[in-house]
């Protein structure tokens, strides 16, 4: 086991990159975790899907699943989320949702799942408009990704100043089998902290031992 001056065995850089890396990651899926659990509606939840396909993959048509109010007349409307309350999983459908009281007190008497045929574009707009607020997925997203880039700066910073920066002057380190061989110049740099030069030139490599007898008589 052996340390030299100046220096602590560290792990290497690119372990430390891929440890910000993880690390970053880990803090993005956390945030959009929570986002999904706290801050998000029960519609934008259950559309999530739905939305983010539409804006990634712009396919001409396609098949979608919408849920839908029901009349008494047979009439059926897209739900919004004034007209549904999250329950558990029921009927044939599995919907996770009932009707609320103000949708009753309008008029309806069912809930519904359904498909539809529309142009991904259209069908993006259409939850955009409804249930999004006409924010996009980076919009929604942006806490999730935003705290994840800060998490990254920081381990990048982190990372340089452990690996790049000042390797031989970060920490005072032990040597356990034998002196250390230095120059007077690197000696002199590394007893600049405790007011301890060398004033004597000698020529080449001296032995780190000597050179702190010397200057401790001198």
């Amino acid at each position: 086991m052996s340390r030299l001056w100046g220096q602590e065995e560290r792990p290497g850089w690119f372990a430390s990159i891929v440890r910000a890396l993880a690390v970053s990651a880990v803090v993005g899926v956390g945030i959009g975790m929570y986002l999904s659990a706290e801050v998000w509606t029960p519609l934008q939840r259950y559309y999530w899907t739905e939305y983010l396909n539409t804006e990634l993959y712009r396919a001409t048509r396609g098949e979608y699943w919408i849920l839908e109010t029901v009349d008494h007349r047979g009439q059926r409307h897209f739900a919004t989320e004034s007209d549904v309350v999250p329950s558990a999983r029921h009927g044939r459908q599995l919907v996770p949702f009932v009707l609320s009281t103000l949708a009753r007190q309008a008029g309806a008497a069912d809930l519904v799942v359904d498909t539809v045929q529309n142009g991904s574009a259209e069908m993006h707009l259409r939850l955009a408009q409804s249930i999004y607020r006409g924010q996009s997925v980076a919009e929604l997203l942006w806490p999730a990704w935003g705290g994840g880039l800060c998490a990254l700066v920081l381990g990048m910073g982190l990372v340089i100043r452990r690996n790049f920066v000042g390797r031989d002057v970060a920490n005072d380190g032990r040597r356990l089998k034998g002196p250390q061989v230095v120059t007077v110049k690197e000696f002199n740099q590394w007893s600049k902290r405790t007011a301890l030069v060398l004033q004597r030139p000698t020529a080449g490599k001296c032995c780190a031992s000597r050179a702190l007898s010397r200057a401790a008589t001198s």
